[in-house]
């Protein structure tokens, strides 16, 4: 089996446990010690059966039940329990294999770049604003790269991951404070605006939409330029005609700044095979991410 088959199992294997765990965690609200541990019992057995390495990745996934079966006796309250569960699905070394219920799964596929239009990154302990997409909220509230964002809400910024995630999330719109170009203070209110539906693709995920934005244009001198936020099934209906597009460029930017990765499938898909330089890139994307 594929390096790639390998992955997506590991995400299907996730999300069979995210839906067997949010299943039972419906039950264990005020949940009795038997409701617990049967929640225990399916968490376990889902990872045992549909983990794609049979080998657990090096963890005796046995003697992992045999050291947490007995802690949850002293669970006191569903927010235990789900602490107690994801520790054991980390004994596996190995991300994106977790416990999540699925009335968070929203929030955790969600991006402020796709609702707000605004990509963020701490610098020298602030965090200052990466991207912009045009045509969205924030880029009509006045916001630029450089700026730097002082409060969300009234509520002063701890770093970026935590500002995109307030910004992606919760209220339809949110009030933003920050520094602009000339740091003077100013004030936005950026609202949840997604992109054109011809620089949108979206697949269901359980009760989740993920999206994924792409764009491409010409610079100067005719150099290609192409930019996407995520890899996704639907995002090859337009991609593969963008990089068609541009092999009569000079030279082609593939832009995967704040790219936050998805389906290794089909990255490798879309990619792969299409143009020496496109290879390079998906090589050197591969080596990030390890």
């Amino acid at each position: 089996m594929s390096n790639s088959n390998n992955l997506r199992l590991v995400a299907f294997s996730m999300l069979l446990l995210v839906g067997y765990a949010d299943s039972a965690f419906s039950q264990a609200r005020g949940s009795s010690p038997d409701v617990r541990n049967k929640t225990f019992e399916i968490v376990w057995k889902t990872v045992n059966e549909k983990y794609f390495d049979p080998g657990f990745s090096g963890t005796d996934w046995a003697e992992v039940r045999r050291r947490y079966a007995p802690k949850i006796a002293n669970v006191a309250n569903d927010a235990e329990l789900h602490a107690l569960l994801d520790a054991m699905v980390k004994e596996i070394p190995i991300s994106h294999l977790r416990i999540l219920e699925l009335k968070a799964l929203e929030d955790s596929v969600a991006r402020s770049f796709i609702t707000t239009g605004v990509a963020l990154r701490g610098l020298a302990g602030q965090v200052v604003v990466f991207r912009v997409r045009e045509y969205s909220s924030a880029h009509a509230a006045g916001l630029r790269p450089g700026f730097v964002i002082k409060q969300i809400d009234g509520v002063p910024v701890v770093d970026a991951k935590t500002a995109e995630s307030s910004l992606a999330t919760g209220s339809p719109s949110h009030k933003v404070t920050f520094l602009d170009g000339h740091d003077i203070q100013r004030d936005a209110v950026l609202e949840h605006r997604l992109p054109e539906k011809v620089n949108l693709s979206e697949v269901e995920l359980l009760t989740a939409t993920r999206y994924a934005f792409v764009e491409s244009k010409r610079l100067a001198e005719g150099i290609g330029y192409i930019h996407f936020t995520n890899f996704i099934v639907p995002l090859k209906a337009k991609l593969l005609p963008a990089i068609e597009s541009m092999k009569d460029a000079p030279g082609l930017i593939l832009d995967l700044r704040g790219n936050s990765g998805g389906d290794h499938l089909t990255r490798e898909d879309l990619l792969q095979g299409k143009d020496a330089q496109l290879d390079a890139a998906l090589e050197y994307l591969r080596k990030q991410k390890r």
